[in-house]
């Protein structure tokens, strides 16, 4: 966005634009070092959210306190994680550092990230460290080092004096300094850093903007909980431009075009950029945290997927409120939900390339097979990052091919609950009419 932005005030030989839609917008005098004071007044947020919520508070009572009882036993005493390399696993530790660098990560994804945020620190609070495997590996990577030095040095740390840095590091939570000295795009050793080595000496001066006016119609979004920028910085990058139009989304993070309210306005923008945004899908993205899953919780639910299949089968007891409201299977209520293509036409033995085709497989392995309801299933699971893939493949007396697909992010559900709870019974239950 800031590149986008950058090019619309000094690019002369572009063609002229007809509209822009841009997020995670900061202005060009925002101080670099105060990420940590943004990351705790974002977390801080989430925890009066989570108060503010009677399911939540009560799933996720004192969360406040055990994150910071949390975050200073990790200060103490680092806790052993397993990290997956190439092809083997190996046991990091993770610390304070660590567990800021994993909120950060959340709260910039925004959205579902969000909503689990809660029920993933209770979880770390109770034992569950590895919730932060991948951010070890991250936090204490050297790879980014070089590219961020390059760039920073010579770009936001360079407007960074002693006295700054000074005033910068006073106004951060002692428990945020680790973080606040080890992230690298906003570490506080960063400016020491860049007169040492050599690379203080500022780029030349921007030059002057060359857009003939300001009237390129912007839309622009912020997330509530964007831990790197705010709603008053947005409207300070965006001084120059006439009357551009800016939106917060209430659980958005930093990636925000990701999120499919935006991705509507963003089309409709872009399509009739002079006419009134229809913004009605904001209303409707509440934050609702996660709460934790029990039989207790569970309802059926009856989905019909095409015109001549069904499914019948258990699941979470938001999910049946939510079927009942809008008639949508919510795909993306915890990252788990149950998808079916029809495969016409086809032999057994194209079935994997079929569904490879279809995105549905790529690492895949076989998981067997089953006789689950009226009907033999072959059974596969495929992994990708943080997504948990189950595939189950049947063929109907009419000869035509099922496959059916949960999809879970294991930061967000337990995997083998989903599996056990939700996918089997579907399979159970499956009929084709």
């Amino acid at each position: 966005a800031q590149l986008a932005l950058t090019l619309l005030q000094t690019d002369a030989t572009a063609e002229p634009l007809r509209s822009a839609v841009l997020s995670g917008l900061y202005p060009t005098d925002i101080n670099p070092l105060e990420t940590a004071i943004h990351l705790q007044e974002r977390l801080e947020a989430v925890f009066a959210a989570c108060m503010a919520e009677t399911g939540c508070n009560a799933a996720y009572p004192d969360l406040r306190m055990k994150f910071y009882d949390l975050l200073a036993a990790l200060d103490r005493t680092p806790v052993p994680v397993t990290v997956k390399a190439t092809d083997r696993e190996i046991t990091a530790y993770a610390d304070d550092a660590t567990l800021l660098h994993y909120v950060l990560n959340q709260l910039s994804l925004g959205n579902l990230a969000i909503e689990t945020l809660p029920q993933n620190l209770t979880a770390f609070h109770n034992g569950d460290s590895n919730i932060v495997a991948r951010d070890v590996s991250f936090l204490y990577g050297n790879q980014y080092v070089a590219a961020t030095a390059a760039a920073q040095c010579q770009d936001t740390f360079a407007a960074v004096t002693s006295r700054l840095l000074v005033q910068t590091e006073s106004a951060i939570d002692p428990g945020f300094i680790d973080f606040a000295m080890r992230y690298l795009p906003a570490s506080l050793r960063f400016p020491t850093f860049c007169t040492k080595v050599g690379l203080d000496i500022a780029t030349p001066p921007m030059a002057e903007s060359t857009v003939s006016d300001h009237n390129v119609p912007i839309l622009a979004f912020h997330g509530a909980f964007d831990p790197l920028t705010s709603t008053d910085g947005v409207k300070r990058a965006l001084v120059d431009w006439e009357q551009p139009k800016i939106y917060t989304l209430i659980k958005g993070g930093h990636e925000l075009l990701l999120d499919f309210c935006a991705q509507q306005m963003a089309a409709q923008f872009f399509a009739t950029p002079d006419q009134p945004l229809d913004d009605r899908c904001l209303a409707k993205n509440k934050l609702v945290f996660n709460l934790p899953i029990t039989d207790a919780t569970f309802a059926p639910l009856v989905r019909t997927t095409a015109a001549n299949v069904g499914i019948s089968t258990l699941v979470p007891q938001s999910w049946a409120e939510d079927f009942a409201k809008t008639g949508l299977h919510p795909l993306g209520k915890i990252g788990a939900g149950i998808e079916v293509i029809t495969l016409e036409a086809i032999t057994q033995e194209d079935i994997l390339p079929a569904l490879e085709k279809q995105k549905w497989l790529l690492i895949w392995q076989s998981n067997g097979e089953m006789d689950l309801g009226d009907h033999h299933w072959q059974l596969y699971e495929d992994n990708i990052g943080i997504l948990h893939m189950d595939i189950a493949v049947t063929q109907a007396e009419n000869g035509t091919f099922y496959a059916l697909r949960t999809i879970v992010s294991t930061d967000s559900v337990d995997a083998d609950l989903i599996y056990e709870t939700v996918f089997i019974p579907a399979l159970e239950n499956f009929h084709v009419e």
